[in-house]
């Protein structure tokens, strides 16, 4: 069905058998999008919940123009410059995947130019400039 709907997928199967995982690929992504709101227009008792939220930013982050480069730590920086936050919530403000932000924080802690304040949640650390 994803073939006729033109949304490129692939398909795995659990090791017991038991049942298969659809997965929509990023490049079918754009075009279930699309779609999803098309139908939402027709019948706007449709929702997709946090899941169609997530499809947006993974959108978002698809469509930065800024991405694998170093130029992404100043960003954090600057961010971090003007208020406290975890890497869930750069990674929102800034379109980047969680992993990436992860990845750049992690550097900044080693170079003493960032820290973590707290903890909001489970392990959702708080981070902080050193020097503000």
């Amino acid at each position: 069905m994803c073939y006729l709907l033109n949304y490129k997928s692939k398909v795995t199967v659990n090791a017991k058998r038991d049942y298969e995982y659809l997965y929509i690929l990023k490049s079918g992504l754009n075009n279930l999008w699309k779609d999803y709101n098309e139908l939402k227009i027709k019948f706007p008792e449709i929702n997709l919940g946090y899941k169609g939220e997530r499809i947006k930013q993974n959108l978002k982050i698809y469509a930065r123009k800024i991405q694998r480069i170093p130029g992404n730590s100043s960003i954090i920086l600057d961010i971090l410059s003007k208020k406290d936050y975890t890497v869930n919530e750069i990674a929102k403000i800034i379109h980047m995947t969680r992993q990436g932000v992860r990845y750049h924080i992690h550097n900044l802690e080693k170079q003493n130019k960032i820290k973590k304040i707290g903890i909001k949640g489970g392990k959702n650390y708080i981070y902080s400039l050193i020097s503000r």
